[in-house]
């Protein structure tokens, strides 16, 4: 009995040493998620500050060429010279999705999942064939853990 009494007691042990390392990974991975969005934040402000400092860059060019009507330059440098011009406009097209004929419109086709779901259950708990069209998978079970209140105990 004693020796039986030792084996759950070392399997209750293990389990738990084993639930530690999971906890101890979901902070790993909670604490990293956590940098990595402090750190995305603070880069995507830094290239914030930078795409308008870069903005007002070029219209501080563009207004120095309109003062003097030129269309191009050429800039020296150390090793390369620079050459700023305007490029070419680009053309863009404007459409109205509701106006435009259905010959120049995309039509995607996406299936109705829970539609055909509903469908293939009603089937299924029917008796009836499923088509050849669609099916339902089942996933692989997880383990997965929740926290459970301690039960109040009787004095």
């Amino acid at each position: 009995m004693v020796a039986v009494m030792d084996d759950t007691q070392n399997h209750q042990q293990a389990l738990l040493t084993s639930f530690a390392k999971v906890l101890q990974a979901e902070d790993k991975i909670s604490t990293g998620k956590a940098k990595l969005a402090e750190v995305t934040t603070n880069l995507k402000a830094a290239i914030a500050e930078g795409e308008l400092a870069l903005r007002d860059a070029w219209k501080e060019i563009e207004q120095l060429l309109s003062e003097t009507g030129e269309y191009e330059v050429l800039l020296p440098g150390t090793v390369t010279d620079y050459k700023i011009s305007r490029s070419r406009a680009s053309e863009r097209i404007v459409a109205d999705p509701d106006a435009t004929p259905d010959e120049f419109c995309k039509i995607e086709r996406k299936p109705k999942l829970k539609e055909i779901g509903d469908h293939l259950k009603t089937l299924r708990d029917a008796g009836q064939p499923i088509p050849n069209w669609a099916s339902i998978e089942r996933g692989e079970p997880k383990l997965g853990w929740k926290a459970v209140k301690h039960k109040a105990t009787a004095t």
